[in-house]
Order: structure tokens, then sequence, then C-alpha cells
């Protein structure tokens, strides 16, 4: 049996042409592509190696690995009659709260930084990690909104409740941080304090 073929319609050699915006478009595109990633290579590198420096911020993590410590960080305010009589009753969570009227962690920091946060013995909360004193010299990792900061316990003291107001622990010292939470052996009558400053 023969077969025929039609011929088509006869092929231009010539690719058709693109539009020259859709083309010039493209090109821009690309090249800002390139320079995005270029720039964030350049950020990577810097953090890497020249090392960034968080600026004061709110913190939003705490946590001691060594003494399996570790709290999210929400903000405070107590009222100006809670803070001159010295009572300052977090909410009753797991989670650390960080007292706004004072300072924030990291570069540019104009005063301490407090965070209190509730213990008990007889429920398992992170804060009831603080009252120990082999805590001393073990590291303090703090995540901010703008970074992570480490620092090195330096004391952990025990108050009175009714004598923490009027305590030192109220000085104005840049960019330290003091948590603050009940003696687990003594959660009626006594505070425990924890200090730490940046780790050199």
């Amino acid at each position: 049996m023969a077969t025929s073929t039609v011929a088509g319609p006869p092929r231009s050699g010539r690719a058709p042409e693109r539009d020259p915006l859709a083309r010039r478009a493209a090109v821009l595109t690309l090249c800002a592509a390139l320079l995005w990633v270029a720039l964030m290579n350049q950020w990577f590198l810097a953090q890497t190696f020249l090392g960034h420096v968080p600026s004061a911020a709110s913190p939003l993590r705490l946590s001691i690995d060594s003494a399996g410590f570790d709290a999210d960080v929400l903000p405070y305010d107590p009222t100006d009659e809670d803070l001159a009589d010295g009572s300052l009753v977090p909410p009753q969570t797991y989670s650390g709260y960080r007292l706004t009227p004072y300072g924030m962690p990291g570069e540019g920091s104009t005063n301490t930084t407090y965070i209190a946060g509730h213990s008990y013995d007889k429920v398992e909360l992170p804060f009831n990690k603080l009252s120990d004193p082999a805590l001393v010299g073990e590291e303090l990792e703090v995540e901010t909104v703008d970074g992570t900061l480490d620092y090195v316990v330096d004391s952990v003291t025990t108050y009175e409740k009714d004598t923490l107001k009027d305590s030192d622990i109220w000085r104005v010292v840049p960019n330290r941080i003091v948590l603050i939470s009940c003696y687990t052996q003594d959660a009626v009558g006594k505070n425990v304090v924890v200090t730490a400053s940046p780790a050199s």
C-alpha cells in the first residue's frame, strides 16, 4: 500500500524574535539574584570570622546545659506600686519573665537584665534548677531577638524575701543578668538570686 506525505509549511531558518523588554527583565532579575547571594555570603563570612555581637534586645530563652535548665522568657511589666513594695509576682507559668523597666542583654545594654520565675519543690519547674550553689562558673546561654549571648554564672545567693528589695542586686550594672526565683528549700521565706556576667 502506497503512502503519501503532505509537505508542511516551510520552516524558517531564524528563531522567533523575543520581546526585548522581557529579555531585559530576565537579565535584571538574574543580576539581582546574584547580588543577593553575594551579599548573603558577605554577611555569613562576617558572622563567622569577625563575630556578630548582638545589640541589646529582648531575651527569648535561657539555658544552662550543664544543669538541665531551659526556659523561655516573656516580658513582665510590674506596676510602680509593685516596684516600690519590692513585690514581684510574675504569672504562674513555667516561663521566666523579664522586668521591662530595667535592662536588656547585649551590646549597648544600659542596665541589669532581671528575669524572675517560679520555683516549687513539689512540682518540676525550670527555675527549680537555680537553687544550686554548684552553678557558679557554669555557662548561661541567652537567646535574644538579635542573636545568642554567652554569660558565666558569678554567684548563687539566697535572701530573705523581705530583704530582697533593699539588696545590692538592684545596682545599675549594664549587661549583667540577674535571675530571681523562690528558694526551693524555703519557697515561702527565701529567694534565690543567680547573677551572671558576659563570658570573656
